[in-house]
């Protein structure tokens, strides 16, 4: 039987947003971003968090802390104008995941209208396994090109 994914405590709320610690792979700050963040009432402060591309794969390996995988697909198609898809593939090339992520990465790609050129460059990792886009899912179907099982009305 499958337990339910972990999920931090570690949550901070403002009327503005909803923020969420994580502290997960020793990546040494990879792709770790400094930023000023200002909000309805002025400068909330530096606050560090991660570049688009390593959010976007963050948001796939672990898509109960965006909502779960629709509010993931509205976010690479969010992103797609903005996502350097080389920045995001030498990104996960450097994570070195055990778990075949790319495929749920080039299937989100692939969702959200990115060019075959873009979608190759995720097609180039092994695809060695099957795997799942969401944690225990029921009632899937399969996606051939990514090897990957997804709800079927998703």
């Amino acid at each position: 039987m499958r337990r339910p994914v972990r999920v931090s405590k570690n949550v901070a709320q403002t009327d503005a947003f909803r923020v969420c610690i994580n502290s997960g792979k020793n990546t040494g700050a990879y792709a770790v971003i400094e930023q000023t963040v200002i909000g309805a009432g002025g400068v909330l402060g530096r606050l560090r968090f991660t570049n688009l591309e390593r959010t976007l794969i963050d948001i796939a390996v672990r898509p109960v802390y965006s909502g779960g995988i629709g509010e993931v697909a509205k976010a690479y198609e969010l992103a797609r104008e903005n996502a350097s898809i080389n920045v995001l593939a030498a990104t996960l090339q450097k994570l070195r995941y055990i778990y075949p992520y790319h495929q749920v990465i080039g299937f989100y790609l692939e969702r959200a209208g990115y060019k075959t050129g873009q979608l190759d460059l995720l097609r180039r990792f092994p695809m060695e396994f099957d795997f799942y886009l969401s944690h225990a899912g029921r009632d899937m179907r399969y996606v051939e090109d990514w090897r990957l099982h997804v709800p079927r009305d998703f």
